[in-house]
């Protein structure tokens, strides 16, 4: 059904009835013949309009569907989250293998709480951004991580207070390196080559060999980096109504009690002499402590704070088994329950920042250097630590140490939606240098 420039808007009528089925409009497409690009046959002008006329079905649309557009009010924001979800989309469709589809599906959180919160402009284009996001839907929930879509709550609510909410990023102090004593290298005793018993000389020769702590730097953070936050009371108070006490206890602590409760209950976690760290996390702080007030095997304990609760639990303990996961039955009943906003895991401790220390940088745990056959063996042997039951696999960082440390962690809902924020749209507060 041929048509001009002129016809668009009009219909497109059925000879037999004089039914309306379309509506006509036309699409232009710029295409640029690259393949004469530089040879005698290029075109002077490097573009060519490609024009696609067609009409628009309306026999399998609704009055719902329709929408008038003024395009003066659509901001390009609008645009721009629906592309993003599109190619969210595409990307699951195209993954190759599983750690690739995991992280796509983890690292785009942010990009659906953003939507549900986002001040759409179209109702058209907010039913287009739920479309295009219905599979990252689908996804969680068959793989049996539909309580991931829970995260989206407090991320929606923090980007709906963006420009009330403030951060900073906070870099820990260092030390010296506990490993080597500051001197950036560990003395090494090894055979001498090619040694000859009758030679009187020693069988082992000193080597220099690079501290796999401090990085040959002498000095060593006393942990990971942290970040505060800051946000109007009742956007706080409503981030902490979101954590609720959870009737499965992990060591015998109930996650989401509040600071006041908790301290009531344990004494043992009020001695300041018991502390060996605090560090800011966002809305909160986390204290690490010296042993722990009912297990002598545990070497030290993580209590992390948020919103005035208490959120998450990290034990410090030995293991000389390969599986990490086996002494986590004893403080906690697995596997979770659906819908609890728990996530427990267990893995052994390869980061030196994960290392418990003091004030001054002494570690409360025995760190032994090891062979790399060894070290491949013992990360052979690794097993990922459970999301719900689905188990996601891990990269092995290479480290050239180990411990016979295992944490034990269990975390509420809180601070597993915080590992997925965009602190990029927040303000940020500039630090004084020092």
């Amino acid at each position: 059904m041929p048509f001009v420039t002129g016809n668009s808007g009009g219909p497109l009528v059925t000879t037999d009835g004089g039914k309306v089925v379309g509506v006509a409009t036309y699409m232009i497409r710029i295409r640029d013949d690259w393949t004469k690009q530089g040879s005698g046959f290029e075109q002077k002008k490097w573009w060519k309009p490609v024009v696609r006329r067609f009409a628009t079905r309306i026999d399998n649309i609704d009055v719902s569907d329709l929408e008038q557009i003024d395009m003066r009010k659509i901001a390009e924001c609008d645009l721009t989250m629906c592309e993003r979800a599109q190619e969210v989309t595409r990307q699951l469709k195209e993954a190759n293998n599983s750690q690739d589809f995991a992280a796509i599906l983890f690292g785009n959180l942010s990009l659906i709480a953003e939507g549900r919160s986002f001040a759409w402009n179209s109702s058209y284009l907010k039913k287009q951004f739920a479309e295009d996001t219905e599979l990252f839907t689908a996804i969680t929930e068959r793989l049996e991580l539909g309580d991931l879509l829970e995260l989206l709550d407090p991320l929606a609510l923090l980007y709906q207070n963006a420009s009330e909410v403030t951060y900073a990023r906070i870099q820990p102090a260092k030390t010296k390196c506990f490993f080597c004593s500051g001197y950036g290298q560990i003395t090494k005793h090894v055979p001498r080559p090619g040694y000859d018993p009758n030679s009187g000389e020693s069988s082992l020769i000193t080597k220099k060999i690079p501290c796999v702590v401090c990085r040959q730097t002498g000095k060593r953070a006393i942990s990971h980096p942290g970040t505060m936050m800051q946000a109007p009371e009742a956007v706080i108070q409503s981030l902490a109504d979101r954590v609720q006490p959870v009737p499965i206890t992990f060591q015998g602590f109930t996650l989401g009690t509040t600071n006041k409760e908790f301290f009531q209950s344990y004494p043992f976690y009020r001695n300041t002499r018991a502390i060996l760290l605090r560090r800011p996390v966002p809305f909160g702080e986390e204290i690490i402590y010296r042993g722990n007030h009912k297990d002598r095997d545990i070497k030290a304990t993580s209590l992390t704070f948020m919103c005035g609760k208490l959120v998450e639990i990290r034990l410090f303990l030995n293991h000389e088994g390969d599986a990490p996961e086996e002494p986590l039955k004893q403080y906690i009943s697995l596997p979770l329950p659906d819908g609890y906003p728990l996530q427990a895991g267990a893995r052994f401790l390869k980061d030196p920042l994960d290392i418990p220390c003091d004030r001054s940088g002494k570690a409360v745990l025995d760190i032994k250097r090891v062979s790399e056959d060894s070290r491949q063996s013992f990360f052979r042997n690794e097993s990922p630590a459970p999301r719900h039951g689905v188990f996601l696999p891990s990269q092995p960082q290479p480290d050239s140490f180990m411990t016979n440390t295992v944490i034990l962690s269990c975390r509420h809902n809180l601070p597993r939606a915080m590992q997925y924020l965009d602190y990029s749209r927040f303000r940020s507060v500039p630090q004084p240098g020092r």
